[in-house]
Formats: structure tokens, sequence, C-alpha cells
């Protein structure tokens, strides 16, 4: 397993790192002893490789170099874990408490969307979705900062100081783009949805998953909705 790691106590013979990902506490030792640790401090970052330890459970080894990081990099850090688990959000559900916690984020990003739009299923044009979807998520962002008044406001988010959406050309050169927000299937998105929406004289079936859309959550500052639903959320792959 390989991560991004919050150096939480060092003990005698070992370390015990919280994984920025799966938020997850690991104890880690070392075949070269303690002396492997010694330039490691207390509240800094490692990035490394580890393997369990089978007759020992809870316990892993460090496999290979290991990359270290002062407590100050600490907003790099955090982008660079965002993307990791952006990238691969299976990474963030091997924490169940994760999972409910998808479950639940994703719930109230639904009910919001559907206050927000009227409706859980849009069609529009291309471009309209694009404008559409990033008011809404900068309304969202804009709830969050104003219920969280002393935090420092960060720069360049999404759908604020840059745009939040711009498709993929399968689906911003389409007619027109469907937006479905599924109990259970997430937010998914499809290309020429209009016409398939005039074939057929009743709603269409919803997309089903027995897993969040995105397991890691789907608050709107993490991105990790957009990167999960334009995967699952190809009209072609659909079909």
């Amino acid at each position: 397993m390989e991560g991004i790691f919050e150096i939480r106590r060092k003990d005698r013979d070992s370390l015990v790192l919280l994984n920025l990902i799966d938020d997850l506490e690991y104890r880690v030792y070392s075949n070269m002893g303690p002396a492997a640790f010694r330039r490691l401090r207390k509240g800094g970052f490692v990035h490394v490789r580890l393997v369990p330890i089978c007759p020992v459970p809870g316990a892993w080894l460090v496999s290979g170099s290991m990359s270290a990081y002062r407590k100050s990099g600490a907003a790099q850090i955090a982008q660079a874990a965002l993307a990791v688990a952006t990238k691969q959000p299976e990474l963030v559900c091997r924490n169940p408490e994760k999972i409910e916690q998808a479950w639940t984020l994703m719930r109230e990003d639904r009910a919001a969307f559907v206050e927000f739009f009227g409706d859980d299923e849009l069609v529009l044009p291309p471009g309209e979705a694009e404008e559409r979807l990033s008011a809404y998520y900068r309304h969202r962002q804009e709830a969050a900062l104003a219920r969280q008044p002393g935090q420092r406001r960060l720069r360049n988010l999404p759908g604020m100081d840059a745009p939040a959406f711009e498709f993929p050309p399968e689906l911003a050169d389409a007619g027109t783009i469907g937006m479905i927000y599924a109990e259970t299937g997430g937010l998914n998105f499809y290309n020429e949805y209009g016409m398939l929406r005039a074939c057929s004289p009743t709603r269409l079936s919803r997309p089903a998953s027995s897993t969040p859309t995105c397991c890691a959550g789907t608050s709107v500052d993490n991105g990790r909705t957009w990167t999960s639903t334009i995967e699952n959320g190809d009209a072609r792959a659909r079909r």
C-alpha cells in the first residue's frame, strides 16, 4: 500500500502514521531499525509504501524509500492527497466510516441539487448545463463559507474564481446533456439525452449503485463528484 501520511507519533521502535487518504492509523516498522525514522519529525509528513507484517495484526513494514516533508508544507500535502483520492476513490473506501460519510454527503448534496434546480433530472444544452452547474456549486460553496466566517478563504475555488465545469468533447459537442441525480447512483451526465427522452413516453430508469458514486464523499469543495460522474456517466458506455 502506497500513501501519504501524517506522522502522529514516534515510539521507541516504530511510527504511528495517519493515512491522509483513508483517515486510518498505521503502526509502521523498518527492517533497518529505529534509525530509519530518526530524521522524521512528529507533525510532519511522509510519502511511503507499506507492506503488512502478516504474523502481527495491525503492523506494517516500510518498503523502499521514504520521502519526508515538513509540517509547514501541510497545504501542498493536502492537495496531493486530494488528487490521489480523486483519481483512486477506492482507496478511501478502506475506511467503513468514510463510506457511510459519503452516503450522508451524497444525500445532502442531492437534496440541495433538487432544491436549487427544482428537479433531479434536467435536459439542457451543454453551455447552459455548464453555466447552471457552476452557479449551483458557487451557491453551495458560498453557503459553506458562510457557515465558517472565521476561516481563511482559499483562492481559485471552482465555481467562484474559476469555472467549475468544462465538459469533455463527447458531452460538450452534444445537442443536449441529461443530468440525473439518482438516489443511489449519484450525479450522472448523458450526451444526447434530449433525443433519448423524446423517444420515451415515460421517465427513464435511473442508474443504480451499491456504493456511492464517489465513496470518498461528494462535498462541493473537493472536486470528487466531477471526477467520478464523468467516468461513470459517459452515455456511450451506458447505451
